[in-house]
């Protein structure tokens, strides 16, 4: 076999697969008739291979003849069923009315190939020739003249390419570039092999005909694009397929909510109907029979219906014929099924889904029985029992509970907290609508254990049966029972509401409901009375000692004088101060100091009768009322002693036992003080003279001490005045050695007041201190003592240096130190020409702070003197730690040296400065003797009258200059 018959043999056989294929994909899913007529097509091209490859091989001229005819029969029967098909493929609109004509010429051409002896091509006068190709395969073909009606033939396949070429651009502007592409190959590829033909007929090209091919090659194109369309398609019917489930899906979901809904709607728990424009009823669920005489069978006016008119029904469905969503106000009528029962009713306009016309309503009634309960109980507290407190707020809240259930026994009650709450007291009872006393009763046993333990306890009947060990329950014939819990905020029960009824209780959740609000009331206001409580404890009490506060003190002392007021009774006010509490807070602390506090507290309520009450007024301070009394004296001085003796007596504290003294001021009233302020006054001066006479003491108020006071406060208000406009002067006594020379001396400050004249130190100096006006009058004491040093160094006074005296407040004053700094600096002072005097008092109020701050100064240069050595509380061992560098013996023991105590005394602390290397100076030296005894004992320097008194600086001049040294 020849190659090429091979190729014509091979498309002829693709030709046929395809139009298998066409047949099978038409008998299952593609389109029936375009696939036909493909696959008709597809087997009419393979016949017309099939018989190339055979007209190619023969080896006679009749067997070529015959090959020839079967082909040309092929070509015409293909040309019919191809234009058929691109016909179909292509939408051509006008393929109905051209396949006729189609069809009549390819049956002529048939008739013509099957009755001319040579076929449609030759006349009849033909013979073999060889052909020869190029690569030297040998074919046999026909050769004679063509036959009149060949080109008939050729014309309507040039007529068909041409319409295939008009539909290629048709399509292309359709869009359909593809189909359009798959023309156009073909058309290109048909003119291509119809260029080869004629070349073949011309003798210039010594070739086989390849029309087939390229009719292969069109089928072929025309197979791959149905491939494809019958993908797509498949595609779309996939995804038609799908949304044909989905909605199949969605069908029988809609089904499925339909039942659902006409279940829900039967099932609903609120009475439901459907009405119609004329009010009849079409649908009712269920709970429909709790309408009553509304609950009428479907068909059926409502409005016919019993108690129709009750309702706010007619115009509510009218607005909701309207369209509009109604909701109506709660009502109530008679043909209910149930006594007392109210209804809410909604209206829902439905509308017909083609029209859009609301032609039903949907009437739903909520039951509205319970609410109403509960509304009408929050306006009951609202009105009867907001504007009450305290126990009227109890009683008025119990009455409006007793009203609205109309129980016989109606309380509140308070769980008694003796550890775990056994039992309770009633705050308010009310029988029988009226007030009862209240009881106290054992909880075990009882329903109202239960509500103990933090829930609601409701019993409709039958509550003796329950509980019959509860002889309460017998005793008062009760038959049902409703207890609710009153809670605090932290969720703990503080008492309990009970409704105890003879009769059984009906609805009692909703009655359960109500109790519940008054219950929630109840506690709220336990609770805030409770939070009063202790706010005022808080507000009223002392926090260290539990005692009443200054706050309880004026309150009470203002009673006090109101029920003293026109009558006879008298009273007696003490106010204690412990002495030298600072040094128990500075050397144990201050929580020593409390617990000092305590045990006096504890000691003074334990010891006192019961008339005498006692408070805390603040620090270390206490008052005690004694009242009533007889208004004398003795009355004031026993309870007085008897309190100093409390006081006295030893306390332990940790491992120490303190022995802490008190000082008493005394007032009786209203013999002494009218009124509180006045009172207290009169207290505070009375406890001041106790002090300044030597602590440890009582002393009753003295109308004297007044005068003192005021007297202290014009001081004070001068003395600020004075230091403004330099009223004062800086005095100076000299201190001179055995021999008379100047050593030194004392500035000592001096007011001459304009109108009073010379005022004493002692005088202004406490009150500058309590003032704090020392602070001023100190600075310009210290500035003047600069100035008189600069002066006498300037004058060539042989000196060592100037004693100032300084106060315990200004040493504790944070800028003491850096102002005394600048100060010298200012002045070109050396520091050590300055010498500070500071008293055992001084010492003795802070030690600690006061070392630190001397080892400062004596750094700088400044020299430390100790001031009336032995009249306080000396010790030695402060006297070992204080950084001193001289010590001041006092007048008291230089007066009283005749006596051998005294002298003693006073070698023994000149023998300590000696051993300590301090200097000795003795102050109120006023006799030759007295000079003479301390030089025997040892002290070289001497201040006193008998060399000078205290003197202005120009007489101090004029003394220095007197004495000749």
């Amino acid at each position: 076999m020849s190659l090429t018959a091979l190729l014509f043999y091979l498309s002829s056989g693709v030709m046929l697969a395809a139009a298998i294929q066409a047949v099978a994909l038409a008998l299952f899913s593609g389109p029936r008739k375009l696939l036909g007529t493909f696959a008709v097509a597809a087997v009419s091209a393979a016949v017309y291979q099939y018989y190339s490859g055979h007209y190619y091989q023969a080896t006679s001229v009749a067997e070529s003849l015959h090959a020839l005819r079967i082909q040309s029969s092929a070509v015409i029967v293909g040309l019919f069923f191809i234009a058929w098909f691109m016909g179909l493929y292509t939408r051509f609109a006008h393929t109905e009315r051209m396949l006729p004509m189609v069809a009549v010429w390819c049956v002529l051409m048939l008739v013509i190939n099957w009755q001319s002896p040579g076929t449609i091509r030759f006349d009849g006068d033909v013979h073999q020739s060889v052909l020869i190709l190029s690569w030297g395969e040998r074919l046999t073909t026909l050769v004679g003249s063509p036959g009149d009606y060949g080109w008939l033939l050729h014309g309507g396949g040039l007529i068909f390419l041409f319409w295939v070429l008009y539909q290629s651009i048709s399509l292309w502007r359709q869009r359909l570039h593809l189909k359009s592409t798959l023309l156009g190959i073909y058309v290109l590829v048909q003119i291509a092999a119809a260029s080869i033909n004629m070349l073949i007929d011309q003798g210039v090209l010594s070739f086989f005909y390849v029309s087939g091919f390229a009719v292969v090659v069109l089928l072929l194109m025309l197979a791959a694009g149905i491939a494809m369309d019958i993908r797509k398609q498949s595609e779309t019917l996939e995804v038609i397929s799908s949304d044909l489930d989905a909605s199949v899906a969605r069908s029988s979901e809609l089904e499925h909510d339909n039942d659902m809904l006409v279940q829900l709607f039967t099932q609903l728990p609120m009475p439901a109907q459907v009405i119609d424009r004329q009010t009849r009823v079409l649908l009712r669920n269920r709970a429909a029979h709790l309408l009553g005489s509304l609950n009428v069978a479907p068909g059926r006016p409502l409005a016919e219906a019993e108690g129709y008119l009750a309702t706010p029904y007619a115009n509510a469905l009218a607005s909701a014929f309207e369209g509009q969503f109604v909701e109506t106000e709660p009502f109530s009528f008679e043909g209910s099924s149930r006594e007392n029962a109210w209804f809410k009713a909604r209206l829902f306009p439905l509308r017909d889904p083609r029209t859009g016309e609301v032609e039903q309503v949907a009437l739903i009634n909520e039951d509205f029985t319970q609410k109403r309960a509960i509304q009408t109980a929050v306006i009951s507290i609202a009105e009867g029992v907001s504007l009450a407190s305290d126990e009227r707020f109890f009683d008025s809240m119990v009455q409006q509970l007793a009203r609205i259930f109309s129980a016989k026994y109606v309380f509140l009650a308070e769980a008694l907290p003796q550890g775990a709450p056994t039992r309770a007291k009633t705050l308010s009872m009310f029988v029988d609508g009226e007030k009862a006393p209240n009881i106290s009763y054992d909880l075990a046993t009882t329903p109202c254990e239960g509500v103990l333990g933090n829930k609601v306890c409701s019993y409709s009947k039958h509550i003796q049966q329950r509980f019959p060990e509860d002889q309460m329950l017998k005793d008062i014939g009760a038959e049902s029972y409703l207890g609710a819990p009153l809670l605090n905020e932290q969720g703990d029960v503080r008492g309990m509401l009970v409704v105890i009824d003879s009769k059984p209780m009906a609805d009692i959740s909703e009655r359960q409901a109500v109790l519940e609000i008054f219950a929630a009331r109840a506690g709220a206001e336990l609770q805030r009375m409770a939070a009063e409580k202790e706010i005022h404890r808080l507000a009223f009490e002392d926090y260290i000692t539990r005692l009443p506060n200054r706050s309880q003190l004026h309150q009470d002392l203002l009673q006090l004088f109101d029920e003293l007021e026109g009558q006879k009774q008298k009273a007696n006010l003490y106010l204690l101060d412990l002495d030298f509490f600072k040094n128990i807070n500075d050397a144990l602390g201050h929580d020593s100091g409390d617990k000092v506090l305590r045990a006096m507290s504890t000691r003074f309520e334990a010891a006192l009768p019961k008339n005498v009450r006692v408070y805390r007024f603040g620090g270390d301070e206490f008052i005690f009322i004694e009242t009533p009394v007889n208004g004398s004296d003795d009355t004031v001085k026993a309870t007085a002693q008897h309190l100093i003796n409390q006081a006295s007596e030893p306390i332990k504290v940790g491992d120490h036992y303190l022995s802490i003294g008190a000082s008493i001021g005394c007032v009786k009233i209203p013999d002494q003080s009218t009124d509180e302020l006045s009172a207290l006054r009169c207290l505070e001066l009375a406890l001041y003279e106790a002090k300044d006479a030597g602590r440890d003491r009582y002393e009753i108020f003295n109308p004297d001490q007044i005068e003192e006071s005021n007297e202290r406060i014009i001081i004070r208000s001068e003395l600020k005045a004075a230091i403004q406009s330099s009223e004062f002067d800086l005095y100076v006594q000299p201190q001179v050695d055995e021999q008379g020379r100047l050593v030194g001396g004392e500035a000592l400050v001096r007011w001459i007041h304009p109108q009073r004249g010379f005022m004493a130190p002692n005088t202004f100096i406490p009150i500058a201190e309590e003032s704090g006006l020392i602070h001023a009058l100190g600075a310009w004491v210290i500035e003047r003592a600069c100035e008189y040093i600069v002066n006498w160094t300037t004058r060539g006074v042989d000196f060592q240096h100037l004693s100032v005296n300084i106060s315990a407040w200004q040493v504790a004053h944070p800028d003491f130190e850096q102002n005394l700094y600048d100060c010298v600096q200012r002045y070109g002072v050396s520091p050590d020409k300055l010498t500070l005097e500071v008293t055992e008092t001084t010492i003795l109020r802070d030690i600690h702070s006061i070392i630190s701050v001397f080892d400062r100064l004596r750094s700088r240069g400044f020299r430390i003197a100790l001031d009336d050595f032995g009249t306080g509380y000396s010790s030695l061992a402060y006297l070992r730690d204080l950084p001193l560098d001289e010590l001041k013996i006092d007048r008291s023991f230089v007066v009283a040296m005749e006596d051998r105590k005294s002298q003693a005394l006073v070698r023994s602390m000149i023998a300590i400065c000696r051993n300590m290397q301090l200097d000795v100076v003795a102050e109120g030296v006023e006799t030759d003797r007295q000079r003479a005894t301390l030089e025997n004992l040892g002290c070289g320097v001497f201040q006193g009258y008998l060399y000078a008194r205290p003197m202005p600086e120009h007489e101090f001049l004029e003394w220095y200059a007197n004495i000749g040294v």
